[in-house]
């Protein structure tokens, strides 16, 4: 999935036509029914604005520079592999100074406790409220040291995965 999305992103298509290139290479032949979620962002550097689809992935959280935290709307696709000819809604969202964005796999949200109960969506929101102000290796590593928390030793059923990206604008580094 990683190497069909980096081939069709380098020759410049936009994020909607590279899933569905992406999601009918593999839809076609899948006898085992294997699919990959995947949210898909380009970003242009000079103004920080990002033109993303969502393939039936969890939906990023955005910081904004006052540690306001929300959910970015993500409403999208099917899942890539599961059908061919499908087609993707793009979104853009423009990242000003001191905005994040916090990418992470279902293995986070599906985390489950000695009760079953599942990590969820809205204990991730609450962490990154509660450590909004930190530099993003220090967020990830509070994010992780949650779910640590409430997994409380169970045994990890699902990777996890997180990215987050700080746009420090267009004339820092």
């Amino acid at each position: 999935t990683r190497t069909l999305i980096r081939s069709y992103a380098l020759q410049g298509k936009p994020v909607n036509e590279i899933l569905s290139l992406v999601n009918n290479a593999l839809a076609t032949d899948n006898r085992l029914a294997m699919f990959s979620t995947c949210f898909l962002g380009i970003m242009e550097l000079k103004t920080g604005t990002v033109e993303y689809c969502n393939a039936a992935h969890s939906q990023p959280f955005v910081i904004l520079p006052n540690t306001d935290v929300y959910v970015l709307d993500t409403r999208g696709g099917m899942a890539l592999g599961m059908l061919e000819n499908m087609t993707y809604r793009v979104s853009t969202i423009t990242m000003q100074p001191g905005m994040t964005l916090v990418l992470y796999t279902d293995g986070i949200t599906d985390a489950t406790n000695i009760r079953r109960e599942m990590y969820g969506t809205e204990r991730i929101g609450l962490t990154l409220a509660s450590n909004a102000a930190l530099a993003p290796q220090e967020l990830m590593m509070a994010l992780l040291s949650s779910v640590d928390q409430f997994v409380a030793g169970e045994e990890q059923a699902d990777d996890i995965g997180i990215v987050i990206l700080r746009y420090t604008g267009s004339t820092t580094p």
